[in-house]
């Protein structure tokens, strides 16, 4: 079993025992794990289908004429899809989590077939962390050393966050 079954937090809300919906996906990469601090490190990946309510108000957010002031819409503070999270190994629940990318409802049909009735309108990005985190130790400009975790997008958008409190500590695209 997974560690992350084991702990109360989920990457999306129950779906109330019905099958369809929404889901979202860890990819196959392994939880990283410091033992200093008892905190398991997660990466999940995207959602593969939503609710014809999200799906809805996600084709209201794109077609905004200005840019997004705040967090997607749509998405609930339950649903961790795209995030790297923190789990406290003696608590067994979520101390943080972050995200960096909008939508990720990704249709990969949809890309071969943009034509397709069945497919929910873009964009399509696929955003989703595949690789387990990396747990690193930097030092700071300062010379003060520093406790990051890392991970690295499908898009090649690679961020580093602090450990303790996920502040940004860098991040880099490669496009």
């Amino acid at each position: 079993m997974p560690i992350v079954a084991q702990f109360n937090g989920k990457p999306v809300s129950d779906n109330g025992g019905k099958v369809g919906g929404y889901g979202a996906a860890k990819w196959g990469n392994s939880p990283s794990i410091d033992v200093f601090r008892g905190f398991v490190y997660v990466a999940t990946g995207n959602l593969y289908n939503a609710s014809q309510e999200v799906l809805k108000c996600e084709e209201a957010q794109n077609n905004q004429t200005s840019s997004p002031s705040g967090p997607d819409q749509y998405i609930g503070p339950d649903v961790h899809f795209d995030y790297i999270i923190a789990f406290c190994i003696n608590y067994r629940q979520i101390l943080w989590s972050w995200r960096l990318s909008g939508s990720d409802i990704y249709y990969y049909a949809c890309l071969i077939t943009p034509n397709n009735p069945d497919c929910p309108p873009g964009p399509y990005n696929d955003t989703d962390f595949r690789e387990a985190p990396m747990l690193l130790n930097i030092n700071n400009s300062n010379g003060k050393k520093r406790d990051i975790v890392v991970a690295v997008q499908k898009s090649g958008i690679a961020l580093a966050l602090d450990r303790d409190n996920c502040d940004i500590v860098w991040f880099k695209a490669s496009f």
